[in-house]
């Protein structure tokens, strides 16, 4: 619950949401960040998520998604080095896309995103000491 209000943050509705998320394929350790994922699209207004790791400036580890066209999407930055992703892991700040962004600004990603998925936007969004990174769908 937050403060005086008494209602509940987005933070509490995605804990509520993944402690709720009980489907037996999801059950092992090596899938909790699938069921993270999963449990973004229930509470925010997106329609698919991918989580990555990053272990260094330029290695990063696609992690977890909430679909396959999300994964599809999450491996196509990874392939190509380059995406919305990749900056907000670098600046540390939200970076919001949407097509027109994407094709200007990663052209290789672009033309392999529109060409291999439904996704045209992407929000993407540092977790914490740069070292993951969440995009939205």
């Amino acid at each position: 619950m937050s403060g005086r209000t008494g209602q509940m943050s987005k933070s509490d509705d995605l804990h509520a949401v993944f402690s709720a998320l009980r489907d037996p394929q999801l059950g092992g350790s090596e899938l909790v960040l699938v069921r993270l994922a999963k449990a973004c699209v229930r509470v925010l207004p997106i329609t698919g998520a991918g989580i990555s790791i990053f272990t260094a400036a330029t290695l990063r580890i696609p992690v977890g998604a909430s679909d396959d066209v999300a994964a599809a999407a999450e491996s196509l930055q990874f392939s190509t080095a380059q995406g919305p992703c990749f900056d907000a892991q670098r600046t540390g700040g939200l970076i919001v896309a949407t097509e027109p962004v994407i094709a200007r600004r990663w052209p290789v990603f672009h033309d392999r995103l529109i060409s291999q998925t439904p996704v045209r936007g992407v929000v993407a969004a540092p977790l914490g000491d740069g070292l993951s990174s969440k995009e939205n769908y």
